[in-house]
């Protein structure tokens, strides 16, 4: 099942935007998560939030050769928790690396790993997901995934360059 269709199903809201893998959409995909913080009125999530999907877009422009889009998500998993998340088209899974001290990159997923609850990568037929949830030191851990209970009625929100948040179907 698709995540958008899970999320819905399950009444997560979401925001979500396409966007060229290009260096430059790192700040985009940071306005992206601070307006969907802004919304939800999770401003405590929104530094930790912004340098994950920073290092996610970098490691989908540095690392995912094939395809000129990428997708962004912001999806609210819990009450002080949302999943940032990159879609690339590339099927080469990340991993955490051994990086010395003069080594100039590589430390990206051991940063996410380090201020993110969680993180994970999913197989899509396409390419794959990488995703990050960041939590408020007062959210309970999550239950197994799919057990959540819906909060609210399905949100999904299609972000675009001129609005975001604009009401809209899925990428």
């Amino acid at each position: 099942m698709s995540t958008a269709i899970e999320d819905a199903l399950l009444g997560r809201p979401a925001f979500r935007l396409p966007m060229r893998r290009d260096p430059a959409s790192a700040s985009a995909a940071r306005r992206l998560v601070a307006a969907a913080l802004s919304t939800w009125g999770l401003p405590q999530l929104a530094e930790t939030s912004a340098l994950v999907v920073s290092e996610l877009v970098g490691n989908a422009v540095a690392h995912a050769r094939h395809g000129r889009l990428i997708l962004v998500t912001v999806t609210r998993v819990g009450p002080l928790r949302v999943r940032v998340a990159v879609v690339d088209r590339s099927h080469i899974r990340p991993a955490v690396r051994e990086t010395g001290p003069v080594d100039e990159g590589g430390r990206g997923l051991l940063l996410i790993a380090s201020v993110s609850a969680t993180w994970g990568t999913d197989p899509l037929p396409w390419g794959k997901r990488v995703w990050a949830e960041i939590a408020d030191a007062a959210e309970p851990p999550r239950s197994a995934p799919g057990q959540e209970t819906p909060a609210a009625p399905p949100q999904i929100r299609t972000a675009r360059a001129s609005g975001l948040g604009t009401p809209g179907g899925t990428c």
